[in-house]
């Protein structure tokens, strides 16, 4: 049993942080289980898709740094609201998608706007909880989670509602979570620290 020393605010902070984490793993993880659903779909195969899984993981690696640039000047849970709504809205915009170039097109725009999510978490975490060790433990068992239910729920709910519900229901978690940011308070960004330059001798 793990004791929560915490004040209001940072449990806010820490429940947004763990329910955002949690849904970058499902919007990371929801097209390999519903590839068979894809293949139907779009009328492709496993080389295409695969290319597809490819532009959202570039996307969703490569944007890390620049999001990791952003956290230290802007407030991070600003950059979490806009990761939260961007990928969310894009994922409720995958219900009418009919080409797998524009399904490609939108999946590699959500990487982006996940890529944002851990470099603007662990800066939140760092800059508004005390009880830190604790925060990023709970972090991570929440991100791991989303790890490990995403390949039996997406697929679950795309053998019954079809292969766009997993993208449509995690995006509507996403803005439902991106609302319950917008009411947060935490502390801005930092400016950079600039080395201090030599005294002339």
């Amino acid at each position: 049993f793990i004791r929560l020393i915490m004040k209001t605010h940072e449990k806010k902070i820490l429940g947004l942080t763990a329910a955002s984490h949690n849904l970058v793993h499902l919007y990371e993880g929801v097209l390999p289980p519903i590839i068979p659903l894809l293949m139907v779909q779009f009328g492709t195969d496993y080389f295409h898709l695969g290319i597809v899984v490819s532009v959202f993981s570039y996307a969703f690696g490569i944007g890390s740094l620049p999001a990791g640039w952003l956290s230290d000047r802007i407030a991070p849970i600003r950059l979490i609201t806009l990761y939260l709504l961007g990928a969310g809205g894009l994922s409720l915009l995958m219900y009418p998608v009919q080409n797998i170039w524009l399904y490609g097109l939108m999946m590699g725009l959500v990487g982006l706007f996940c890529s944002i999510y851990h470099p603007a978490s662990n800066t939140l975490i760092s800059q508004s909880i005390t009880e830190k060790g604790q925060a990023f433990g709970i972090h991570g068992i929440a991100g791991s989670l989303g790890v490990a239910i995403v390949p039996v729920l997406s697929a679950w709910l795309g053998s019954g509602l079809g292969w766009e519900a997993p993208h449509v229901i995690y995006g509507a978690l996403g803005i439902t979570v991106g609302m319950f940011a917008l009411r947060i308070h935490a502390p801005a960004g930092r400016k950079p620290v600039r080395p201090a330059r030599a005294s002339a001798s």
